[in-house]
């Protein structure tokens, strides 16, 4: 519980950084401004979907942790509901986006922790507005290139293993895994722990 209480505040702080970080923006940057309108959220919703996220951010490098808590999560909206404390259509949006949770990877929950607008609570953007923004980073792109230039190589993330891969254990005490197979890029972790890899360098 003292967990969870510190997960809840970490994300107030969180959205509080956020509002305060965008508004000191100028106006050249709108698409921050945009994030910022009001949400159509209930103050229940608001203060559940804030919840969720901060068991998101709390689990997110643990998935069967993260998926017991979002289980016990369901059972706990589940009662509440059926006790009138919350609303039926609270109590469907969060199970929408646990079940959402539940299918996601690691890599898509690492993603999803921080990401306001995923729960709902940075606003939304309609497609209009999404149209103007996605025109205005083009010609803000474009700008910034050299005529004649090629754009550069593109920068892609790394993806590390999947937490269910396989290693070899040595006598280090480590699982060992080489990722993708022959590319020569070695990944460990303590063995036997089912936690995410680390890259070796």
């Amino acid at each position: 519980t003292t967990l969870g209480v510190s997960a809840v505040l970490l994300a107030l702080f969180t959205l509080l950084q956020t509002n305060a970080a965008a508004a000191l923006l100028p106006d050249a940057f709108r698409w921050v401004q945009v994030l910022r309108k009001n949400s159509k959220l209930t103050k229940e919703e608001r203060n559940e979907l804030t919840y969720l996220q901060s068991i998101v951010q709390a689990y997110f490098d643990n998935p069967q942790e993260l998926a017991d808590e979002l289980n016990q999560l369901k059972g706990d909206l589940t009662g509440r509901y059926t006790n009138n404390e919350i609303k039926k259509q609270t109590r469907e949006k969060l199970f929408t986006l646990i079940e959402d949770l539940l299918v996601s990877s690691s890599r898509e929950l690492y993603q999803i922790a921080h990401n306001d607008a995923y729960f709902g609570l940075a606003g939304s953007i309609d497609s209009e507005d999404r149209t103007k923004l996605l025109q205005e980073k083009l010609a803000m792109s474009d700008s910034n290139r050299t005529v004649g230039t090629p754009p550069g190589p593109q920068q892609y993330e790394e993806v590390l293993p999947p937490i269910n891969a396989v290693g070899a254990v040595q006598d280090d005490g480590y699982e060992w895994l080489e990722w993708p197979q022959d590319g020569g890029v070695w990944y460990y972790r303590t063995a036997s722990s089912n936690t995410t890899w680390q890259k070796w360098q």
